[in-house]
């Protein structure tokens, strides 16, 4: 890198042959250009495919997902490559998402047990039930822990939802698809969170 004394009104930016110029901290500075070595090879390019799915997938529910792991030392690339990790499924390029394995939230309350959805046609109303008891010695929560319940459809994949179903012991929870949501063409996800917003239990996906 070399550096060029600043003269009166000149400032160079950009390429010239095999030099680059750019301004940096009061300073005219230039170096060579470097050409980036991407010998894309077949293991570097179902990397790149695979990190690719797993960030569209981060990007639609990355608010939810923050929300329900409240460290703040966990951001975009940690989750990221969480899902890389546990949720990309098959060989590339016939890669897939294992929903069930994408994890909304984490924590040490017991998570959601027994859980299972009704759709009524009818109302548009989705219904999710859940086993509302605590083995008194071998879970750790509480009746009042708040229910929530995430969704996604795939057809709009960052108008993430999130409805607050009322507590663990209520056992259940129903609220409205919104308009254009097909049922069979949307996440859920539940967990629990503690009465003072401090603890959550690992999310529960919901099959249909």
């Amino acid at each position: 890198m070399g550096i060029l004394k600043k003269r009166k009104g000149a400032v160079l930016s950009g390429k010239m042959g095999e030099i680059v110029f750019f301004w940096r901290r009061g300073k005219q500075l230039f170096r060579s250009r470097v050409v980036p070595h991407n010998p894309k090879t077949p293991a570097q390019t179902a990397h790149r495919e695979k990190f690719g799915l797993a960030s569209q997938i981060v990007s639609g529910l990355f608010d939810a997902m923050k929300h329900g792991h409240p460290d703040p030392a966990i951001g975009f690339g940690t989750l990221c490559g969480r899902v890389y990790h546990q949720a990309i499924i098959g060989e590339y390029p016939h890669l897939a998402v294992d929903y069930s394995k994408v994890q909304l939230a984490e924590g040490p309350l017991s998570p959601p047990r027994d859980v299972r959805l009704h759709w009524n046609r009818f109302t548009r109303e989705v219904r999710i039930t859940w086993n509302g008891a605590l083995a008194a010695d071998a879970e750790e929560g509480s009746p009042t822990d708040q229910a929530s319940v995430v969704c996604q459809n795939n057809l709009f994949p960052r108008n993430v939802r999130t409805h607050l179903g009322g507590r663990r012991s209520t056992g259940e929870t129903t609220f409205p698809l919104p308009t254009g949501w097909d049922p069979g063409d949307t996440h859920y996800w539940l967990y629990f969170t503690s009465h003072d917003g401090t603890q959550h239990s690992g999310s529960v996906y919901v099959f249909q």
